[in-house]
């Protein structure tokens, strides 16, 4: 495909894929749930590009504007370079530019992005990951800010399984992230530490005092009381859980150092926001925090702890991408609430 003559983008899917779902009653429900959630975003497919073209130009500006107009020959170079053929845009796009495509009769993903050095950085966690539940990193283009990976088939996403197959897709998470866990350190690149993205707490951000003054708190009792430090994913949530032939794998890796209960965090508040929907969002947050407690052997006090900092790390992320935060401190306030507090507290 000619890329300087995009017709517009496709979907991450073709109906194709969604017949490879296996024909278990529950599977049938679930091929349901993901037709209906086609039907209902395709008419969204293009105000998400330009939700993406959006992003780019203010996070990058003049630069931007230029790889945004650039996108179409860097693509077909990449193409030709790697063998690619029936290339399509993902229909959901935010801050990278994904395609789906076939290597040599192989599903293909490529993502390209404009900071080149965290998509290198990406490109090293995918390889520490890679035997531990990662998807396959197949090569990768550092002039061009570019990495090819092996496409996960079927592909649908763990949030299938939410609300109706909560323990199940906890019981996943956690034997992934079990596995992943056991990866070790790459030695040759520097990796940021939990404790350096939690700096940011302290400063002045626009939210409610209370919940800042709480979370730095909370943030030093942690360090007092660290554990161990590993290899974490940093980012592990359903829509980075994909189905892949008859198991699951693991995407976008942020790559971080810290105790193993900071990546049950990011679980724990999505998928955001619908999560904030259920009318048991409470009792949904309540399980989630038990269930990996048993399954990790963790203390679900200490994840009740780094729940609510991530919490407010997401938002303050928020903030600095120029979101509205309104989601986020409505999240904070369920976490924050008298009642949920005491069960743990």
């Amino acid at each position: 495909m000619d890329f300087s003559k995009d017709k517009g983008y496709q979907f991450y899917f073709s109906w194709q894929d969604l017949f490879l779902i296996k024909k278990r009653e529950k599977d049938r429900s679930r091929l349901f749930n993901l037709t209906r959630l086609f039907v209902k975003e395709e008419k969204s497919v293009l105000k998400n590009h330009r939700l993406f073209h959006q992003n780019i130009k203010a996070i990058y500006g003049d630069r931007g504007a230029q790889w945004l107009g650039d996108l179409p020959a860097i693509i077909n170079l990449l193409a030709d370079s790697w063998q690619l053929n029936q290339l399509e845009m993902s229909k959901n796009l935010s801050y990278h530019a994904v395609l789906t495509g076939i290597q040599k009769g192989q599903p293909i993903i490529l993502k390209l992005g404009l900071n080149h050095q965290d998509l290198m950085r990406e490109a090293v966690m995918l390889q520490a990951f890679q035997e531990y539940g990662g998807v396959k990193l197949l090569t990768q283009n550092k002039e061009q800010g570019a990495l090819l990976m092996e496409r996960a088939m079927p592909g649908y996403s763990l949030k299938l399984l939410f609300p109706n197959d909560e323990e199940e897709a906890i019981q996943i998470t956690s034997q992934l992230m079990a596995n992943m866990h056991r990866a070790s350190v790459p030695s040759h690149v520097q990796i940021p530490t939990v404790n350096q993205w939690l700096a940011t707490l302290d400063k002045d951000w626009s939210l409610p005092i209370h919940y800042l003054q709480k979370a730095r708190k909370i943030k030093q009792y942690l360090s007092e009381k660290s554990l161990q430090s590993i290899l974490l994913h940093g980012d592990l949530h359903h829509d980075n859980i994909l189905a892949h032939k008859k198991g699951w794998v693991v995407i976008d890796p942020k790559g971080v150092i810290g105790e193993e209960v900071f990546d049950v965090a990011a679980f724990i508040r999505n998928p955001f926001p619908d999560l904030l929907l259920m009318s048991n969002v409470q009792n949904i947050l309540y399980n989630r925090i038990h269930q990996f407690s048993k399954h990790l052997n963790m203390d679900p006090v200490r994840l009740y702890y780094w729940s609510y900092v991530y919490a407010i790390l997401s938002t303050i992320w928020a903030l600095e991408d120029g979101l509205d935060p309104e989601n986020f401190i409505r999240f904070i306030e369920i976490l924050d609430c008298s009642e949920y507090t005491n069960v743990f507290l």
